[in-house]
Order: C-alpha cells, then structure tokens, then sequence
C-alpha cells in the first residue's frame, strides 16, 4: 500500500513539473496598490487611497519608505501627495539615505524642493555624514546646490572623514559650485 501512495505523489509531482511552463506564464502581484500608483505616477490614485486610510509611511517590498519609493520614480506630484498626506521625509532607506538624499543624487530639483517645503531636513546625513549639499557639490549641480543655500544648508558641515561640500565640489573639480559655496562662507 506504501508503494502506491509513492507512485501517486511521483506522478502528481511529474504532471506538476510537465505542466510548469503553463503555469510560468501565470504572475501574481502581490504590491499594494499603493505602490503600483506611485510607480505608474498617478497621483489621484495616490490621494484616493491615501483617503481610504493606507499610511503614507508604509515600506515598499525592499523595506524603504513609498516616499523614498516616489522620489525614485521621479514623479514630484506623487511626492507631494505622500507629504500632504502625512509622509516622514526624514525616515531612511536600508543604505541611511532619507528622502532629500535621495532627490539630490538624482539630481531632481523639483523633487527636492517639494521636499524641503514638506519640512525635510536640509541638513540630513547619511551613514557616511554625507549632506544633501556635499551631494549637490560633488555632482556639480548647480540648481540644487541653490536651492539648498537658499533653505539654509550648513555650508561648514563635515562628512565622517571631515570633507565639506566645498572639498566635495573641489575634488570633482566643479569650480562654478566651488565658488558658490566659498561665497555662502564654505571652508574646507
């Protein structure tokens, strides 16, 4: 009797594998509908469900924030929806980076400015102590490096080896922003 059992687990499992391609083509998406709107970029659909009570705070399948999630996707109006609703700026991803750190290595100015009007930390370090400033200089970017000094970043603040965003932007041989900073009172 033993034996027949054992010959129909071996055939079922043998029907299961044949049969294993046919199922391959079969998806199954398991994410929350809220992050299927952030990356598709629908802002409505962020909002609406944002009103039926899902957190603004919620983590995405890597574990970081659907803010961090939104900046990545690149799409502002989504990242305003999230703040609006309540989103943490300030809570980082698995790497330390927040928000802002985030919008500024993807050199989107118009992300990081929703940001900052959200109230995210102009300041904010990473697990490096790298600021969102020493980011912008290092990039060269000019726009950001702006924006940051006009919402007052720390010109003078240091990573963990002691660079500031002026040895950042003299390293990466970006004189226009080196000159910016020197002029917001940057030393190295």
């Amino acid at each position: 009797m033993a034996r027949s059992y054992r010959f129909a687990a071996a055939a079922v499992l043998c029907t299961g594998l044949l049969a294993a391609p046919a199922w391959a083509q079969i998806s199954i998406d398991f994410k929350k509908p809220i992050l299927t709107a952030i990356e598709a970029g629908d802002a409505e659909r962020v909002k609406q469900i944002l009103l039926k009570g899902e957190s603004a705070n919620t983590v995405d399948t890597r574990g970081w924030p659907i803010l961090i999630t939104a900046v990545a996707a690149g799409f502002p109006d989504v990242v305003a929806v999230l703040v609006k609703g309540g989103a943490n700026p300030e809570v980082p991803d698995n790497f330390g980076n927040t928000a802002l750190l985030r919008a500024v290595e993807s050199e989107n100015t118009e992300i990081a400015e929703v940001l900052l009007k959200g109230g995210a930390k102009v300041d904010a370090q990473n697990r490096q102590g790298t600021s969102s400033l020493m980011i912008a200089a290092r990039r060269g970017s000019i726009d950001l490096v702006d924006l940051l000094l006009r919402y007052k970043a720390n010109v003078n603040r240091a990573d963990y080896t002691g660079r500031t965003a002026l040895s950042f932007a003299r390293q990466a041989n970006r004189q226009a922003v080196a000159s910016m900073i020197q002029r917001a009172g940057g030393k190295e």
